[in-house]
């Protein structure tokens, strides 16, 4: 019966059963991860799904294939997000930085960071989001369904 394992994107095993890095397999999991990305968009919808970083360069800080009888069948990425978070829930500050908010963004975005992300208490999501928003955040509840694990 075959087995479903977890590997790194990139990574075989060598004579002596010790992961080490290959070109070759690297290049087809990365088309067979495209692929399964492809599929999830015409399964979903692009706006759902969204844009799949370069799995070898940062953000991404590690990529795993799962495979199945010699196939992959998933794949996951882990990616450094930025999240905004916030001592206070005033108002004005969040209207401050919006002020400060492009250069701030611009620098995070050339240093690789793709997104952004930040959760605010509901009872103050009308007065903070709205000011939030006009610095670009967009609201996720449409979307997705926020899980956490914490890792302290």
């Amino acid at each position: 019966m075959a087995k479903t394992t977890w590997r790194m994107l990139g990574s075989r095993k060598d004579a002596s059963g010790h992961n080490v890095w290959d070109d070759d397999v690297a290049n087809a999991d990365i088309a067979a991860v495209a692929a399964l990305h492809q599929d999830q968009i015409a399964k979903y919808g692009k706006d759902k799904v969204g844009d799949m970083p370069n799995l070898l360069h940062k953000p991404v800080v590690l990529a795993l294939v799962c495979e199945h009888a010699g196939k992959i069948i998933d794949a996951y990425y882990f990616e450094a997000v930025l999240e905004l978070c916030g001592v206070g829930c005033s108002p004005r500050a969040a209207v401050a930085l919006k002020h400060a908010s492009n250069g701030l963004f611009e620098h995070f975005k050339k240093r690789g960071f793709r997104m952004m992300r930040t959760f605010i208490p509901r009872e103050v999501a009308e007065p903070v989001g709205e000011q939030l928003e006009l610095t670009g955040f967009k609201p996720q509840d449409e979307f997705y369904a926020h899980f956490l694990k914490d890792l302290r």
